[in-house]
This record gives structure tokens, sequence and C-alpha cells, in this order.
């Protein structure tokens, strides 16, 4: 194999070489490469392909797609996709329908270039909306390209995928390609793929192509035993340990340059593990080394004594947030120290392989860095998913669209060589099991929320989602602008290639080459024109959605009331100090508090060393309330309705009560109060007692409920004060 992929990379090299840098001198010049045979062209495209695929995974889209984070921070700007697809990918594959397309001889070898060109043609309008087909890589037009509508390209890609796939005649095993990397020569597969990838993209543009995209559906779904129906289907190009065909993510990371960080875990994707305990977490990422792991601080049990401990543990894996900044309006964070305070890339896990050392030692296993790793374009498991997704919508299938949806876990889980135990455990949890909902973690900032809802669509989608690791995600990114099915928090510190904004959510469409202006301005007028882009908006702008996507408009994170939250990183190994013991994790005991039993339950106040208080009056002083000087006070000045003190106890406990003790200012009790307690601190709902304050001390008693925030709402007016020199939270704990 060595050989003849080597052969193909110097004829490709020399071919690249030769073409012109941009798409009008392409269409002035196009070399004809007449002793290249159809297979030594295409070989090149296919992994032409897959190296700027990867360069933009690292660039760009693992950061889109909110599995792993490389450090790009949503800037689009730079032509990655542009050049690579018109000039390394689309000349070689014109070249071969030139001089190939009116030879019967080669007709299964044309078609196979047709489901290739149609891949190219979906990454392009899937990036940039209209693009240059029909004029594309003709003389008959020197310049001034027009670029079609999104809606007639999509519309050409599925006929030509319809009519590929159709002519591709199995029979002719003489007509294929010499060479094969990714089917060695099985004509069924390439008719798989095509049919696999016309589903993908018909239900990508439902939504502006209607019933154009569902016949195609049905069309593939009535005989979806040619789609991808097993894991040596799936559309991948490989690699070797040789010069120029090493995998492009061990030629970036390790042999071109050992200096690039390494791609870590965004924060998002773990909110989803810790959710649903997922046992890909170990699978996608490598644990970090002891030495780098982030401390959790936690509130746990004893089971030997009468004792709750606050202490600090290391955690095995731990992502990086996707909101790293804290925006200036976020006042309610006013004086609080952030918990993501010191942490750097060797906090967070590393994808696997990468390593926490050098980048030429990477860790053992299965690494995603290996010379010889494949790229995989098309999955199996995507495309049960996709086939899950059209029989959800009523659009045929042999099976129920429960049945796919399970065959897309369970193969994603066999690729990833988990155990049968592992997939039933995971299949049985709720949000993951079809038809129930699934109640997640919150992230650290309170601002977003891993629920999977009860409706299977949603269920269906974020599985494929969280299948796109690692390779796929353009898929990623473009299955959340169709569907917003992800609840994304903002990009706190976005990259400067786009408008001056202090946050950003996700980019609708890619930039057009600045180069484009110059060498084709009618055309680029044109696209502009098509997209509604004018006057404030530029081309740069980055939410200028494209036909296929669900309309959405960018949430005002800075009117949002982010509190801190560790939720979903605390009780890692258990609620107990001897969960700790058993997993033989080391641990320091930052404060104990005797509950003075002896077994059974019994009533205390809560430890507040780990509370965090928040207010909308008087912020810096909050601290004096939980001090433990009964001398020292937070007071609100005179009092007006709507004043509140917010309690984030850290961690959920049984609670029945709340004392305010007012001491020396026994007068300034509050006119009136509410109290609201909840698991959700933007949703408390009804308050579970209200009343006026008493002097000396105001005790507002309630029936016992969990909670781990307390919110006290003042509302009355009094030119007096509300003070608290000591706030207490009084809770049943069982022993």
């Amino acid at each position: 194999m060595k050989k003849y992929i080597v052969f193909i990379l110097i004829l490709f090299a020399a071919m690249t070489y030769s073409c012109k840098k941009y798409l009008t001198e392409v269409n002035t010049d196009p070399n004809q490469f007449s002793n290249a045979s159809p297979a030594a062209i295409l070989q090149g495209c296919f992994k032409a392909t897959t190296d700027f695929m990867a360069k933009d995974n690292g660039e760009r889209w693992w950061d889109l797609g909110h599995i792993v984070q490389a450090g790009a921070r949503y800037d689009l700007t730079g032509d990655n996709v542009w050049k690579p697809m018109y000039i390394n990918v689309l000349e070689g594959i014109d070249q071969v329908k030139q001089r190939y397309g009116a030879d019967s001889a080669y007709n299964n070898q044309v078609q196979i270039a047709r489901i290739w060109e149609s891949y190219a043609y979906y990454l392009l309008v899937a990036n940039y909306g209209p693009v240059a087909q029909s004029q594309a890589l003709s003389l008959d037009y020197q310049s001034d390209i027009l670029y079609d509508s999104e809606d007639t390209v999509y519309t050409r890609i599925l006929n030509t995928l319809q009519d590929a796939v159709s002519k591709i005649n199995v029979s002719h095993t003489s007509d294929k390609l010499a060479y094969d990397v990714i089917f060695d020569g099985d004509l069924t597969k390439w008719i798989k793929f095509g049919n696999t990838l016309r589903l993908e993209i018909a239900l990508t543009c439902r939504r502006n192509l209607g019933g154009v995209a569902d016949a195609h559906i049905k069309e593939v779904m009535a005989n979806d035993a040619m789609t991808i129906n097993a894991e040596g289907e799936s559309v991948k190009v490989p690699y070797e340990n040789v010069t120029n065909n090493r995998n492009p993510y061990y030629q970036r990371y390790k042999f071109d340059n050992n200096t690039l960080p390494a791609p870590v875990m965004s924060d998002f994707v773990f909110l989803y593990f810790r959710s649903y305990k997922d046992p890909r977490l170990d699978a996608y990422f490598d644990s970090v080394p002891m030495r780098n792991r982030y401390l959790v601080s936690d509130t746990l049990l004893s089971k030997v004594d009468d004792s709750i401990r606050i202490v600090t543990y290391p955690i095995p894996h731990f992502g990086r947030p996707e909101s790293p900044s804290i925006l200036a309006t976020w006042t309610s964070l006013a004086g609080q120290i952030s918990p993501m305070g010191g942490t750097s890339d060797t906090s967070y896990s590393h994808m696997r392989g990468f390593g926490y050392g050098g980048r030429a030692d990477p860790m053992p296993g299965n690494s995603l860095v290996a010379a010889d790793a494949p790229f995989t374009l098309l999955s199996y498991a995507q495309s049960e998913f996709l086939k899950a997704e059209a029989a959800q919508l009523g659009l045929g299938g042999s099976m129920s669209a429960e049945q796919f949806y399970q065959q897309g876990i369970a193969a994603n889980f066999a690729h990833w060589e988990l155990s049968g135990t592992q997939l039933t455990e995971y299949m049985n949890r709720d949000g993951v099991k079809w038809g129930t909902k699934g109640d997640g973690f919150y992230d650290y900032l309170g601002n977003v929320k891993a629920d999977i809802p009860e409706d299977n669509l949603a269920k269906i989608w974020i599985q494929s989602w969280l299948n796109c690791y690692p390779d796929q995600m353009f898929d990623a990114w473009t299955l959340q602008r169709r569907t917003r099915v992800l609840d994304l928090p903002p990009m706190t510190n976005p990259g400067s290639g786009y408008i001056n904004e202090q946050y950003m959510d996700i980019p609708d469409r890619t930039p057009y080459p600045k180069d484009n202006v110059k060498l084709n301005p009618k055309g680029y007028a044109d696209a502009l024109e098509q997209l509604g882009i004018g006057g404030s908006v530029n081309d740069w702008f980055p939410y200028v959605q494209l036909n296929f996507e669900k309309p959405f408009k960018v949430r005002n994170w800075d009117a949002a009331t982010p509190h801190y939250n560790m939720d979903y990183v605390q009780k890692w190994y258990g609620n107990t100090i001897q969960s700790l013991d058993s997993a033989g994790v080391p641990y320091t005991v930052v404060a104990a508090f005797s509950t003075g039993g002896d077994g059974g339950t019994i009533e205390m106040n809560l430890p507040r060393d780990a509370w965090v208080l928040t207010g909308n009056t008087n912020p810096n002083n909050l601290f004096k309330a939980i001090d433990g000087d009964i001398t020292t006070r937070w007071d609100s000045g005179p009092q007006l309705p709507g004043q509140f003190i917010q309690v984030d106890m850290g961690t959920t406990f049984t609670i029945h009560s709340v004392v305010l003790d007012q001491a020396t200012s026994a007068g300034d009790s509050p006119v009136g109060y509410e109290v609201y307690v909840g698991m959700d601190a933007n949703n408390f709902g009804s308050p579970v007692a209200s009343g006026v304050g008493t002097r000396d001390k105001t005790v507002v008693d309630f029936d016992p409920v969990e909670a781990r925030f307390v919110k006290i709402v003042q509302t009355g007016s009094r030119g007096s004060y509300w003070s608290v020199h000591e706030l207490n939270i009084v809770a049943s704990i069982k022993l």
C-alpha cells in the first residue's frame, strides 16, 4: 500500500503546484492531466479533503462543535475552506469528468468522482451560502463568476448524488478505482456512501427545500439497506507513518510543531458526560496526571462519626470553560473568587493520545494523534442517527426511529471499545432512554444546563452531536445551526477576526475570502445581495443566517445574573469521606463540624465555609453576615421592596429554617420578607414562607425541602435599615 500512496502523493503534489491560487485564475488556465488515471487523481482529492478538514478542526470547527477546544474562539476569518476545496479537490475532480466522462469504460469511476464532488460542494455551501458552482472551473467564464444560490446548489447536489449512485454498475468489476484507499474497490460501499450523504444533506436543507428534500429522504429510506449499515462501511481516509502521508493531527501537533497546546475537553460536553454518567468521557479524553488535577471543594458526610467535613480533592477530568472571561455587567459575581482561578491547559483533559508532556511522547492506548490514525468523514453510527431522524419525522425506514437511535449509540460505543454493560447502563438513564427527560447539571456560571428534553428528536440530535467527535466537527457545527438543540453558553473571549464584541454565540457562516472582493467583484457583490448583507452588516458579521438554519436570536448575556456553581464536579466519588478513602484519593479537610448526634437525624446550623452570598444591595459587605463575628453586620440602607440576599450553599441539603440575627441592631428587622428555596438559582418558583420581621431575631420556618439555593427578599419600605449580623440555615442531617 505504501508504494501506491507515495506515488499518488507525489503526483498530487505536482498537480497542486501547477494549479492557480484563485478560482478566477483556475477558470483561465485549467490543467489537463491526460496521462493520469482517475484513481491517481481522486486519491489526491480524497487526501486533500481530509487534510484540510483536520486542519480546520484545529483552527475552527473543534471550538464550534463544543466537544473540544483548540483556541480558535469562534474566529472564522481566513481562507481555510475556499481555496482548498476549489483548487485541491474540485479542480482534480473536474479533470476526471472532462477526461473520462464520455468514456463508458470509466463510468463507475466518474460517478465516484461526482459523489466526492457533491461532498465538496456541500462543505462550501454550508460554510458560505451562495457559491460558484455552475460557472466554476469553466473556460466559458473568465471573470465575473456569479455564485449560485444556496437552494440551487443544494438541489443540484441532491440530484447529482441521486444520479451518480443510480449509474454505478457493480457488475462492471473492471471499472473501479485501481487505487481505492477508502473502500478498496468495493462499488457497493460507494453506493451506500452516496445514499447516506444524500440523506444527511437532505435532512440539513429540509427547512429551505421542503418537499424537494423530503422526496430525497423518502427515496433513500425506502431502501435503507443501501445506506451505511456497518462499521466497515464508514467513510475513512487512511494514513500511515510515511513522509507526506501521516495523519494530519500527528503532522500538526507532533511532527511539525511540538509547541502547539494540545486540544482539550470543553466544559460544555463535560456537563453532559457528568450529568448522564457517560463512559465516553474516558474514551474520548485522557485523564489528567495527578500533579495537574483540578481541586474540588466539597461538603461530605462521615459514616463513622457525627461530622460534616469540607474537603478538597483532585478529580481526573476537567473541561475548559466556554465562558472564560467574566462580563463587566455580571455584577452578581462581584467580589467573589472564580472557581476557575489558577486553571491552565494542564488542568484540562486532553484529547485521547495527546499526552501531557512533550508532544513527541503521546499517551499509550488508542491514540487519536497516531501517525497512522484514519480520518472519518461519515461513520456508521452517524448513518444510524440520520435514519433515526428521518424515521422520527415519518419519512420512512425499515425500523422504528427508536431502533435506529439505539443502534447509533451501540455503534458509537462499539467504535470506542466500550463494554456491553456500559452501553446498557447508559441507555437506561433518564434523558438517554427513549421517551424520558434528563435533568442535567448547570455550567460553572449557572448560565446553561445540560438537560435532555423528552422530545425524541432532541435525543437523536444530542447523540449525533456526541458522535461527531473527533473528526466530524463540521457536522456538529452544522447540526447546531439547523436544530439549535444545544443551549450554548456565550464565548466571552471571542477571536479578534470578527466584530468587536464582548461575547459571541456561534457564528452562522464563514465569510468569503477577502481576495474575492478584488478578483471577482461582480460575483462577490451578487452573493452579498443574496445573503441580504449591506449597510451596517458586512460579510464578516457573524450572525448572517443561511437558509438551512433554524432562526435564532442571540441572547442578551449582559442581562444574565450568573452564580458560581460547581455541582457538576462535586460528589465525584460519592457523598461521604469514606468514598474518597475507598477510591484511594488524597484529600485535605478544610473544616469539620460535629452534628452533635449519634445516629438517626439531627438538626443543625449548616457550615458556612463553602457558601457564596450574592445580593443587589451593598454586595461587598455580604460576607459580614456569615463571618462568625456577631459585632459585624451587613445592611441594606433604607429598606425598599426587592432587596435580597441569595445563598449558594455549594451542595444540597434538606433545610427547614432560615435565621436572621439582628443582634445589636435589634430593630433592623425586615419590614416584610419572602423566602425562596430551590435547586435552580434562576428558577425559584413560589416562596416557601412569607411574613414580617421580628425584633432581635427573625426565624423563618417552613416544611423540609431539598435545596441548594436560598433567597430572602425584603418586601416593604422603611427609612431604617435591614441588618443581618449573622445568617444561618437549619438543616435535617441523616447520620
